[in-house]
């Protein structure tokens, strides 16, 4: 009975060629099965979603289990994390 959880990244402000943090949100407990359009599609419910990314393994290729989405803009972040957070997803 897990369910998937969005927090808000705080780390720092962005440097050059970074992601817009306040735009971003991380994602934990995924199902290995899950890709990054996957993720991007759950996401758009919400809002314009600018990248999503699952985190794999170097060598292997599969998902630690987690990732990251960005938004166009904090408020549609922040909309994530309220109403997303613990949603299920493929059964997580």
């Amino acid at each position: 009975m897990s369910n998937y959880i969005a927090n808000f990244i705080t780390t720092g402000s962005g440097g050059s060629g970074s992601r817009n943090n306040n735009c971003t949100v991380f994602v934990g407990n995924l199902s290995w099965r899950i890709a990054w359009q996957d993720l991007k599609d759950h996401f758009k419910q919400i809002g314009e979603v600018a990248h999503a990314e699952v985190m794999t393994e170097n060598g292997s290729g599969r998902s630690k289990g987690c990732g990251t989405v960005e938004f166009r803009s904090p408020q549609d972040a922040s909309e994530a994390v309220d109403r997303l957070n613990g949603s299920d997803l493929e059964g997580r």
